[in-house]
């Protein structure tokens, strides 16, 4: 079911804010990752939004949060798009590097692969919570899979996602170990203190 109502306070610094249903008096919580169609710009006090109610542990909560006059959802048409270029970034980097630098293509990869996973999670930290898995989210998991564990581990420890549990984190440290240890096996050159230095020549 569809309410509307005006949102009285938002927290940009904790992403969340509190929207009053026209319909009653008791103001229901919201975060930002739930206001759909909110382009980061516009302020959102004070706007008259309409949203759904669902019960969660710590009480209502308002979800599918809308603006007026925005019919398509922007926010989230990017957030696709991100994803689905982060194989191309992951190439186009790795290229770069083995071309300009030289470096060798393992170090080109493993250096793009967690470069390009850690920008992932901070556009995921920088557009709050949802409790829905987004596409962003996906291809962070995806990446982390890819190489760029260590990157991710490191980034769920410091920026406010889902992945900031200690669960994911021990999740993402024990992919990053298994992934030094196939390095080690079928790349072991990316050990050799020589190839290291002659990166820096």
């Amino acid at each position: 079911m569809s309410y509307s109502g005006i949102i009285v306070s938002h927290d940009s610094s904790l992403h969340t804010g509190l929207v009053m249903p026209d319909e009653s008096p008791q103001a229901i919580a919201f975060t930002e990752g739930d206001v759909l169609n909110w382009d980061r710009q516009t302020a959102l006090l004070g706007q008259r939004v309409s949203f759904s109610v669902v019960q969660t542990s710590g009480g209502f909560a308002a979800i599918h949060v809308m603006l007026p006059q925005r019919k398509k959802n922007v926010r989230i048409e990017r957030e696709y798009a991100a994803a689905l270029v982060c194989p191309l970034a992951v190439a186009v980097l790795t290229a770069f590097i083995y071309y300009i630098y030289f470096w060798p293509l393992i170090i080109s990869y493993v250096a793009s692969v967690n470069v390009i996973g850690l920008l992932m999670l901070m556009l995921v930290a920088s557009t709050g919570y949802q409790y829905k898995l987004r596409p962003p989210e996906i291809a962070v998991a995806i990446l982390a899979v890819a190489g760029g564990a260590p990157a991710v581990m490191l980034g769920s420890y410091l920026l406010p996602t889902r992945f900031r549990t200690e669960q994911m984190i021990f999740l993402f440290g024990t992919i990053a170990i298994c992934q030094a240890l196939a390095l080690h096996r079928f790349f072991p050159e990316f050990y050799d203190k020589a190839t290291w230095l002659g990166l820096i020549q």
